[in-house]
């Protein structure tokens, strides 16, 4: 849908959104180090839900180097009662740490009508038919050099829904129970539903900062969990017909040096992306992988991908990509352009450090008849093909240059 400068506006007068924005910031630093300063204050933010105008709502933020302060009240209701207060301390940078404070009786469904009108006040009307029962109620402060955790309250979600017609998702016994008192967060029970799959996450962090938390999915609808994350441009490009996605993901150690450990698949997926015209099939990808906090090793195994484009077709029957502390090697891999086989293998070297280096080749022989398909079909008609042409792709590079040779 084409912009438009006068329907915007139309929509802010009609949802009656108004506020108070001055910013002043300043970047510096380095990609590794970004650096930040100065501020970003928002106030007296407000805009009518059916018809009646929530009380203001403010975000007050304070950059400094790789510092943060941050204090809001977000009013989500008719009732001044009912809102969301985040105040605390961020830092990045060599001495990370967090001091947050978090304070929250919100309705989800309140929370979504809000969005809703901001959106269409910006000529935006997809989240029309969302809804959602149950909200949140939390209260807690948690503070943490990534050494030490100090923290008090609780963060609860009771058995909760959100609905979204637009795209046929529901979301079911969305639920929390998080306890932060004695310095421990115990994550006692947490997740949510999907057509009766559930994705769950439990777990704790104890005063000296160890970790153990579990997050457990099985079988759960890939469009539930796009929706859940809430991937909305990717629902609204994307007609996910199936696809499923389970995993086992395991955080262990201190949280300055955490180990994770993830076995993850995705099966069955069958999607077509409508800006690309493209449908795309998948049997089974496999993830395995851990990081020991210095090294990281493990294994990605994809099945049957296929490509399908109304001018050509392409699938990869098996690829296998093995990730050692060092390299990642691309092994036992073709593809079928229509019906031409490219052969791929290569490596990319210290690709956790400022060192890494790819190596990546390309082979096969393309039918001539695949490369004629691609051309307009009146220019096609004007042609004779046949035979075909040996193909060449070489990618050699670093961070910094790549250098690609194609040689036909």
């Amino acid at each position: 849908m084409p912009f438009s400068v006068i329907d915007v506006l139309n929509g802010v007068k009609q949802n009656q959104f108004s506020s108070n924005l001055v910013a002043n910031i300043k970047t510096s630093g380095t990609l590794k180090n970004p650096k930040v300063d100065g501020a970003l204050k928002v106030s007296e933010m407000t805009v009518a839900v059916d018809g009646k105008k929530l009380p203001e709502s403010y975000v007050d933020v304070v950059f400094k180097g790789n510092k943060s302060k941050i204090d809001a009240i977000l009013y989500s209701s008719f009732d001044k009662a009912e809102n969301t207060q985040i105040i605390g301390n961020l830092a990045g940078g060599k001495k990370p740490s967090i001091d947050m404070t978090f304070r929250s009786n919100a309705k989800f469904n309140n929370l979504f009508r809000l969005i809703d009108s901001i959106a269409e006040s910006f000529g935006y009307k997809d989240f029309a038919t969302l809804s959602a029962t149950g909200g949140f109620d939390a209260d807690f402060n948690i503070k943490s050099d990534l050494k030490k955790v100090n923290s008090e309250g609780y963060f609860k979600v009771a058995p909760s829904s959100i609905s979204y017609a637009l795209y046929n998702v529901k979301i079911d016994d969305i639920k929390a129970d998080v306890d932060l008192d004695n310095n421990n967060v115990q994550i006692k029970d947490a997740g949510f539903s999907i057509l009766g799959h559930p994705l769950k996450l439990t777990g704790s962090i104890l005063a000296d900062s160890t970790t153990d938390l579990s997050l457990i999915a099985d079988k759960l609808s890939l469009k539930g969990l796009i929706a859940a994350c809430g991937q909305m441009a990717i629902l609204k490009d994307n007609d996910i017909k199936s696809g499923s996605v389970s995993m086992i993901a395991n955080v262990k150690g201190k949280l300055n040096s955490i180990k994770p450990e993830l076995v993850a698949s995705v099966d069955a997926l069958n999607l077509y992306n409508k800006p690309a015209q493209l449908s795309v099939g998948l049997s089974k990808a496999e993830v395995v992988a851990n990081y020991d906090g210095k090294t990281a090793a493990g294994e990605i195994n994809i099945n049957s991908l296929g490509l399908v484009h109304p001018m050509s077709k392409i699938s990869v029957p098996t690829t296998k990509i093995i990730l050692d502390p060092k390299d990642i090697n691309i092994k036992d891999s073709y593809l079928m352009f229509n019906n031409s086989r490219i052969d791929i293998a290569g490596v990319v070297t210290n690709y956790l450090s400022d060192k890494l280096h790819m190596d990546l080749k390309a082979t096969g022989n393309l039918k001539s008849s695949d490369v004629a398909i691609l051309l307009p079909k009146e220019f096609r008609d004007l042609i004779s093909y046949k035979g075909q042409m040996p193909l060449s792709i070489v990618v050699e590079g670093n961070t910094k240059v790549q250098n690609i040779k194609v040689n036909l």
